[in-house]
This record gives C-alpha cells, sequence and structure tokens, in this order.
C-alpha cells in the first residue's frame, strides 16, 4: 500500500529511459497511439536527442522535429496549400507528442502552446473546414473543434466526441474525424475538464460546460439537432456517460468507450493502475493534472467522489447506449463495464477478452474496433 502524501518515484517513473525509448519507437514502427502518423525515422532521430527521462529534453527534441516541419509548411503555403496542411499537421503532432502527456514543465507548456499554433493553421487549410468555436462559460471560454460533411443538401446527423486523459480534441479530429464525415456525420471535437483548453478542471458537476455545446449546436441550420450522439474514450468515456445521464432528451445514442464508473476511482485500484506499462510515462501526474492537485493523498480525496455509483445515476435513464472495452484493461477496470451493463436499462456492450485498453489487441486495433463495432452502432441509430 502507498501511504506517502506525495507519489513516489516508482509510482511517477515505471520504465528506465531505455526502455521507454524503445516502447516508443515499437509504438512508431506499428503506427500505434500516441505515435500514429509520425515518421519512424523522426522518431528514431528525436528519441536519439532527448537520451533520458529529463522533461525538458523530452520537450526541446519533439519540439525540434516540429520546428522541421512548420518551416517546411510555412515555405509551401506560398504554392501548394495541401501540402502546407500536411506539414503543419506533422508539426502539431511533434509538438503535441514533446508536451505529452501532461504540461508539467515550463518547455512542455510552451510546446503545447507551439501545438495549438500549428494545428489551427492546418485547420484553416483542410476542407471540409474545421471551425474553431468559443463560447461563453462561467466567465470563460469553452472551446472545441467543429467539422461537417460536404455538399450535403439537409442537416446532418452529429456526435460529440470526447478525448481521453492525453488525447485533446486535436486528436479527436485526426484520429475519427475522418471515419466519421465518410460516414455521414458531423462532430464536435471536445477536451475533457482539465485538458487541452478546458477552462475548468474535472469534479462531479464540471458535465453542466457540454450542455451548452449542445445549446449551441440546436442553432445551427447545419445540424439535425433529434439526431445527436454521444462518443468518448477512456476518461472521455466517463464524461460520455455522464452527458448521456445529464441530456438523456437531447441525445439518441451514446458510446462509453472504456471509461471509468465506479472501481477505477477507488484506492485499491488507484494504485493498483498507477504501475501499469500499458501507459508509456507520466500516468499519476496528467491524472493528477486534471483535477488540479498535486499530491497523492490530495488525489485520494477527490477521485472517489467522481463514481456514477455513489452519485446515485447507475440507474438514470440514457439514450441507448453501447459499452466497449477489453477483459485485460490495466488503465480502467473491466469492472466498471460491468457494473454500467448491470444497472439501469438495457445496453448493448463488446467486450474483447484478450483486449487491453479500449479493447485493444493485435487483432482488433482501435480503428477496427471503431470501423466494425462503433460506427455501425451509430449509424443505425442516427443515419439507417
Amino acid at each position: 500500500m502507498i501511504d506517502e502524501e506525495k507519489p513516489t518515484d516508482e509510482m511517477v517513473t515505471l520504465r528506465t529511459w531505455e526502455e521507454l525509448s524503445n516502447e516508443v519507437q515499437n509504438r512508431a514502427d506499428l503506427q500505434r497511439y500516441p505515435l500514429t502518423g509520425m515518421r519512424p525515422d523522426d522518431v528514431r532521430e528525436a528519441l536519439k536527442k532527448t537520451g533520458s527521462l529529463n522533461r525538458d529534453s523530452w520537450a526541446n527534441s519533439w519540439s525540434n522535429i516540429g520546428d522541421r516541419y512548420r518551416t517546411l509548411a510555412e515555405k509551401q503555403l506560398e504554392y501548394d496549400k495541401k501540402k502546407a496542411s500536411v506539414n503543419y499537421l506533422n508539426a502539431w503532432r511533434f509538438y503535441g507528442f514533446a508536451a505529452w502527456p501532461t504540461q508539467n514543465t515550463s518547455l512542455k507548456k510552451k510546446a503545447f502552446e507551439t501545438s495549438l499554433d500549428n494545428f489551427r493553421c492546418y485547420a484553416d487549410l483542410v476542407s471540409p473546414s474545421i471551425e474553431r468555436v468559443q463560447l461563453p462559460f462561467q466567465e470563460q471560454k469553452v472551446t472545441f473543434y467543429l467539422q461537417v460533411p460536404e455538399n450535403t443538401k439537409e442537416p446532418v446527423p452529429l456526435l460529440l466526441s470526447f478525448g481521453g486523459l492525453d488525447s485533446y480534441k486535436e486528436y479527436v479530429v485526426e484520429r475519427y474525424g475522418p471515419d466519421y464525415l465518410k460516414n455521414g456525420f458531423g462532430y464536435a471535437a471536445l477536451d475533457i475538464p482539465g485538458t487541452g483548453e478546458s477552462p475548468i478542471k474535472a469534479s462531479v458537476d464540471a458535465v453542466s460546460m457540454y450542455s451548452v455545446i449542445i445549446d449551441y449546436l440546436e442553432g445551427r441550420n447545419d445540424i439535425d439537432s433529434s439526431r445527436l450522439a454521444v462518443m468518448g474514450v477512456s476518461q472521455g468515456g466517463y464524461w460520455s456517460a455522464r452527458l448521456a445521464i445529464a441530456e438523456v432528451d437531447r441525445l439518441t445514442a451514446a458510446v462509453f468507450w472504456a471509461g471509468p464508473t465506479h472501481t477505477t476511482f477507488q484506492r485499491q485500484w488507484l494504485e493498483k493502475s498507477t504501475s501499469t506499462n500499458e501507459y508509456l510515462f507520466d500516468y499519476l501526474p496528467a491524472r493528477l493534472s486534471i483535477y488540479g492537485v498535486k499530491t497523492w493523498q490530495e488525489y485520494l480525496e477527490v477521485v472517489p467522489n467522481m463514481s456514477i455509483e455513489k452519485l446515485g445515476l447507475l440507474d438514470a435513464p440514457t439514450p441507448e447506449m453501447l459499452l466497449v472495452s477489453g477483459e485485460k484493461d490495466t488503465q480502467t477496470s473491466i469492472e466498471d463495464l460491468h457494473l454500467l451493463q448491470r444497472s439501469g436499462q438495457p445496453k448493448y456492450s463488446w467486450i474483447n477478452p484478450s483486449g487491453g485498453h479500449l479493447g485493444r489487441s493485435k487483432a482488433w486495433p482501435d480503428e477496427r474496433i471503431l470501423k466494425e463495432v462503433i460506427i455501425p452502432f451509430l449509424r443505425a441509430r442516427l443515419i439507417n
């Protein structure tokens, strides 16, 4: 058991530098998150320049690759905007990974801000256009991206799509947006509380931020507000479930993709999952950051309050809901899916018996789960 007020080094860094660099390169070679889209040779170069677990060295080496792509994109703007858009996206990938998984040094914060600048340049150049929307919320602004299919004669169905602990709204655009558009959906790409550009930290009432977005979507002529759904990944799965409950009358369907509900918020699981090697590094600092807490003890005090069971919401009405996960998930307890499945109204579920986080395995990578499990469920309820 861990009784220290502050997390130990072993909880923060589970891999040696050699182990981490090997795992990062392996994921790049296989094009697995969070290295999707990155050239393996660029990754090899960044790792060689980093050379240690030092966070600022990490931020610098990945940002240097980002600098190269940004410079190239700026030159290409003069004669080939399509190529420029590709390289602004490449620049975002490397700046974003320089800041990954949480911005816990000044250089990582700088890399994050630069990543946003490059992503906005990319968004301005692509078609269909990616609109950056900002809405007033609690004397601040909630920011999200909105993209709808081109050349549609009628208003389109729309997905509110959450990223996770470290996969912010920009990742939603990159990883899921093309499949959403291809299948006739518009989508709003959202940060979960405490990440990205979210104006607030995670708390039991943070879900109210997303009701403001639904209010806005109902006023759009290009969106069919009678066909709205929500999809959340990992920590975003929790907010998908919370929004499905809060907005049951305005949502048609919901996808809960490997999110927490209760067990994952309890101390026994928190201690166990923080020592998982399924996550690359800095898992605990990333978790602490979304709640705005500094110590392990503070974290243990606030996180159990997020439990959907403790909030008395397990039996609350929801729209039709699909639950997706892997039996061997080390980051989110499979018991949380079973708890939702056993509660309230009937729900659909897809569980990979050999799957890790998100249900992913060699035979079932994230992309296949999205295309063959999640998209068909959503199409059946919003389009067919």
